[in-house]
This record gives C-alpha cells, structure tokens and sequence, in this order.
C-alpha cells in the first residue's frame, strides 16, 4: 500500500488535472475508490467528497474492450466501445455547435440486465480562436432527479505574442458544492518556443509546486 501510494497515488493526485483531456474521467474515478479503499482499511477518516464508486458508475472493464468510431447522418460523432463477446460497454458522443463554438460530450454505459444506456456524465467545452478551450463543465447524472447535475468545472486562459505563438497558460479548476464554485487547482506554465519552461501548481489558493523547466 504504501508502494502504491508513493509511486502511483502521489504522482496521480499531483498531477490529476493536466491528466484532465488525456486520460477517460473513468480513470480519475477508480483512483478514487482505490483512495477510499486505502483509507478505509487504515481506519481512517474519509475525505470531504470523496465517495464510493458504485459498480454501474465505473468505465473500467475487466476485460479487453475493442473501440469503433463513426459519424451519424445528423454529424454527430460516436466512439462505442465493445467486448471480445460482442455485447455494449460503453459509447461517447460528441455533438459540436460551430455557431456557438461549444462542444457537448456525454458519456453512458451499457446496462446489460435492461439493455438500455445509462447516462453517467457530461462535458461542456467552449472554444475560441486557435481550437483551444476556455471553459469546461463537467456534470453527473442524477439517477433520482433524472437530470444532470453540476460537479466541475474549467477556466483556462492562454497569453500570445504578436505571431500568435504561445507565452502561457492557465488552468483554474472548481468543484460544486453547497450551490457554489469552490476553487479546487490552478496550473501555471510559461512557454518560450512552444516549449514549456516554467510551471506553478496551486491548490485552494496555496503555491504547492514550482519548477523551472529546463529547455
């Protein structure tokens, strides 16, 4: 455990949110149960939000899934994910507005007993100029309400020189809570020839980590 929490855990917690548009929310959501699992068994106290992942709420398979993508007469697009046997797991669709520069991607799984998708989440994104997002907002499905519910959200700001080339980048990120926005991460990374040089990480407000990047 405390192999796992050094190596893995750590290294995950500190970096969570740059891992935001590379790895699948369901990644994110079983290192958070391990983390319970961790704390449970060490008897000790659970911390505020977090929460037991139910078995129907988790994208992780237990066995090798093959991927399909396509694109619907209407435009949307659709990544469907199968196992070897054939049967549903898991489909994202992305419906884009060109207009309004937003990017909707809802994510379901497939509940074999009924045969029906079951909504799990949702992603917000808006875009500007240079294809880069400004703003993501993350939702959960309320099985209770039947709607989607508030759970994150992302402000992103980016700074450039006059040939457009990148100077730096911020990312802010917020949790839900008791009906408002809690600033929850801030990333800061200086750029020089597109290549990072500088990053600053803080968390609730507080500086917890700064390194100068060599080129």
């Amino acid at each position: 455990m405390e192999k796992y929490e050094d190596d893995y855990l750590g290294p995950y917690l500190a970096h969570r949110q740059t891992y935001g548009e590379d790895i699948h929310t369901g990644v994110h959501k079983k290192v958070e149960e391990w983390l319970f699992y961790i704390h449970e068994l060490r008897d000790k106290s659970i911390p505020e939000g977090l929460r037991v992942i139910q078995e129907d709420e988790s994208l992780v398979s237990d066995e090798p899934l093959e991927i399909e993508s396509y694109q619907e007469e209407d435009g949307t697009w659709v990544v469907l994910a199968r196992k070897r046997s054939g049967e549903n797991f898991s489909k994202t669709i992305l419906l884009e507005n060109e207009q309004t520069q937003v990017e909707i991607e809802i994510t379901y799984k497939w509940i074999g007993e009924t045969e029906t998708w079951k909504e799990l989440s949702k992603l917000e994104k808006t875009y500007v100029a240079h294809q880069n997002p400004i703003l993501i907002i993350g939702y959960v499905w309320d099985k209770q309400t039947h709607a989607w519910l508030l759970e994150a959200k992302a402000i992103m700001d980016y700074t450039y020189d006059e040939g457009s080339d990148l100077l730096s980048t911020t990312r802010t990120t917020y949790e839900w809570k008791e009906d408002t926005w809690c600033e929850d991460y801030r990333e800061e990374v200086d750029f020089e020839s597109g290549e990072p040089v500088s990053i600053k990480v803080y968390e609730q407000g507080l500086l917890v980590f700064s390194e100068e990047l060599k080129k």
